[in-house]
């Protein structure tokens, strides 16, 4: 018997192992490799970009830079793949619902893409996070037009603070028992160091965003450090613990930005 991700979200189909060796069907051995196959393949999955339909749908009003701003309806799924990053902010606007316009300067400056899936969060939450990490801001005018342009390199940033993965940092919304659970084997070989992190952070519930800085460093080799190959194995360990124990190989950590449920992977700050 071969375990397969779940064709719903691409994800290792943990639980759906467990069913099978609790009912008999799957030998210990057997779910041990088929438990790796998963978490090594869930996220090399090619899956299209799409937002889902908000949770609920009322009138929505512009979005801004201010605390009032409105599109905070929860959005169950943000799945992004290979999107470019003008493309993927248009996407997220038009779900809180202003009408965007770009600066004509922008298209000078690489317009980098984006990979990320997120759960149950709000257009308003993860414009603040994309807008960031490329240095974009966003801006509105008396018409209540939102302008999209480069941050002003005198404007200060939103405030992160770091998030310690064991102690304090929230799920996704996913159940606390699954995303707390302690696992009997994880195990990767020769996996790409950004899918292994991605896969780990959806067991463990996590909303992650790679810092731009970490998706251009690069190694000896000359390609980037994110997709160096990762072979590692863990024994009884949470999802969030093996996560931890990568970050801290490659001095990496979680950082936050106050009341947003998406953090951010960078290097780690003095």
């Amino acid at each position: 018997m071969l375990l397969t991700p779940c064709a719903a979200c691409r994800a290792p189909s943990i639980v759906l192992a467990r069913r099978a060796i609790a009912q008999r069907r799957l030998a210990p051995s057997l779910l041990f490799a088929a438990l790796a196959l998963c978490l090594a393949s869930s996220f090399a999955a090619r899956a299209q970009s799409q937002i889902a339909t908000p949770v609920s749908a009322p009138p929505m009003s512009p979005v801004t830079n201010s605390v009032s701003t409105t599109g905070d309806e929860i959005i169950p799924r943000v799945v992004f793949k290979g999107v470019p990053l003008r493309n993927a902010i248009t996407a997220l606007a038009k779900q809180a619902g202003p009408s965007v316009s770009f600066d004509p300067a922008l298209p000078l400056r690489i317009d980098p893409d984006v990979t990320v899936k997120w759960a149950n969060v709000t257009a308003r939450q993860a414009l603040e996070v994309l807008l960031d990490n490329y240095d974009w801001q966003m801006t509105q005018d008396p018409h209540s037009a939102v302008r999209i342009s480069a941050r002003d390199p005198n404007a200060i940033g939103p405030p992160w603070t770091v998030v310690h993965l064991l102690e304090n940092a929230p799920t996704n919304g996913a159940p606390a028992n699954e995303a707390t659970s302690v696992l009997p084997l994880i195990s990767f070989t020769t996996v790409p160091l950004s899918e292994a992190i991605e896969a780990l952070a959806f067991q463990a519930g996590l909303n992650l965003q790679f810092d731009r800085a970490l998706l251009q460093q690069k190694s000896a080799d000359g390609t980037s450090i994110c997709s160096s190959r990762l072979t590692e194995k863990w024994q009884q360990v949470t999802a969030r613990e093996a996560l931890q124990a990568l970050l801290d190989q490659w001095g990496w950590q979680l950082t936050q930005i106050p009341g947003n449920p998406i953090f951010r992977i960078g290097p780690k700050r003095p």
